[in-house]
């Protein structure tokens, strides 16, 4: 066992996380020193909706309830499709509603008529969205072809959280 001092571990730790009033015990550890810090007590329970469309037109709905206040955590987007879509060129877009703002489009990936494609996407947020609001994949239409669209939503909720 290695014996780590308190001026060690103050001195090196306090620089890495930026605290003044860090008071840790003398440690007896192994060769390697893995700190954990508890910034806060508050765990969030990460929820997860999941849509797809295999079929022409139809949007992707994902609706939330209007007594939570709801904060997405990631959106993963998907597609694939073969070069006989025939579906427009343009966009695979995701609507929301961020707080206090008007519909928006929140993600968007181009897509080509008649080209085989296919594509992942996963994006971070950190965005509260309007009580009662939807975050919606908008409807893609093509006659021939196959295509396929998935959403992936990660979510919480304030009414969720819970102390540890």
């Amino acid at each position: 066992m290695v014996a780590v001092q308190n001026s060690v571990v103050n001195s090196d730790y306090r620089k890495i996380v930026n605290l003044s009033l860090l008071e840790l015990p003398a440690l007896n550890v192994g060769s390697t020193l893995q700190p954990v810090f508890i910034v806060d007590s508050a765990h969030k329970e990460i929820k997860i909706a999941n849509a797809e469309r295999v079929v022409s037109g139809g949007d992707a709905i994902f609706t939330f309830n209007t007594n939570e206040t709801v904060f997405l955590k990631e959106i993963t987007l998907s597609f694939s499709k073969n070069a006989a879509c025939d579906v427009g060129s343009g966009f695979l877009t995701v609507r929301a509603t961020p707080f206090g703002q008007l519909l928006s489009d929140i993600i968007r990936i181009p897509i080509l008529n008649l080209t085989a494609e296919y594509n992942t996407i996963t994006i971070p947020f950190d965005m509260r969205i309007a009580s009662g609001s939807a975050v919606t994949m908008l409807a893609q239409t093509y006659a021939a072809g196959l295509f396929h669209r998935n959403i992936v939503i990660q979510y919480y909720t304030e009414s969720n959280w819970s102390n540890a």
